[in-house]
């Protein structure tokens, strides 16, 4: 067994364990207790999704300081009737808002977008010059709170967070998609720190796994396999871990095995995914893949 696949495998073990902990979907405050066990999960209240409620929270509309050259061909775009469309250049705009987020953890989102598009073959270009599709991406942060035991004593923690907005991607002469963007990080059934608001590493996971499952709806699973290529235990990395998990094996395998016959440039990645979720190690041949899932 590769070193690459006993990474990925302990990797897709932490995530899967990060849930199980988190219990019911984390969507307002919950109760933790330090000593509490594995039954005693706790059960959050619902809460609206996130609204902007100040006018006078800053308001981040980056602009680009570079433009990477892309490094490969850009991936055909793979849903909305748009199969015939590749998209070269990409004007990409980012607007977002964090009202209680704490002003030092605000951070832009463009350069890791922009690098990571250009990874995909997708070239990002500032607003106003030509490009062949627009993205355009309004979305607000909120921190989330919950309230965990310590010493008999309740403490509110706010170190996860809930991202909510709307992604337009637009084309010439094209009906605009328009995909809204729902997520959040989910509480660890135990906390040794207890934050009044989210870091930037929590604001990074949530925004890339909002961004992937977009990403995912017009570049399919090709888009979410390159954001694999990243680091070992990356934002990015791990964030496209946490999206392919979301997935039933009836609609991933067969896209990876289709991915190991038809792109050899993501074959890697494909069998990697075809490892983890099941278990089988049997390289990179898509006829044999395809043997061992009509089998099951």
């Amino acid at each position: 067994m590769s070193g690459n696949k006993i990474v990925f495998l302990l990797t897709s073990i932490l995530l899967l364990l990060s849930a199980c902990q988190s219990g019911a979907s984390a969507t307002g405050e919950a109760t933790n207790t330090f000593a509490a066990s594995a039954t005693n999960t706790p059960t959050p209240t619902k809460t609206p999704p996130p609204t902007e409620t100040s006018t006078s929270t800053p308001t981040l509309i980056p602009t680009h300081t570079k433009e990477p050259t892309p490094s490969q061909t850009p991936f055909p775009i793979q849903g909305f009737g748009l199969e015939d469309v590749t998209v070269d250049t990409l004007c990409l705009n980012i607007k977002q808002s964090s009202p209680d987020v704490d002003e030092r953890y605000f951070q832009s989102f463009d350069e890791p977008v922009t690098e990571f598009l250009s990874k995909a073959g997708i070239k990002v270009v500032s607003k106003g010059n030509h490009c062949d599709a627009s993205l355009d991406i309004d979305m607000v942060i909120n921190a989330v709170c919950y309230n965990y035991s310590v010493g008999g004593k309740i403490k509110k923690c706010c170190g996860n967070a809930r991202l909510g907005g709307d992604m337009y991607f637009s084309l010439p002469e094209r009906e605009s998609i328009i995909l809204n963007i729902q997520e959040e990080t989910l509480p660890s059934f135990f906390t040794y720190s207890c934050p009044t608001a989210p870091g930037s590493n929590i604001l990074m996971h949530v925004f890339f796994r909002a961004l992937l499952k977009s990403l995912h709806e017009i570049w399919s699973f090709q888009i979410l396999l390159k954001a694999l290529e990243e680091p070992k235990f990356s934002t990015l990395s791990m964030s496209a871990w946490h999206v392919i998990q979301e997935f039933e094996l009836e609609n991933i395998v067969p896209s990876m095995i289709q991915i190991l016959r038809n792109d050899k440039s993501l074959a890697e990645e494909a069998e990697l995914v075809l490892y983890v979720l099941s278990g089988e190690d049997l390289g990179q041949d898509p006829d044999i893949w395809e043997q061992w899932w009509e089998s099951q």
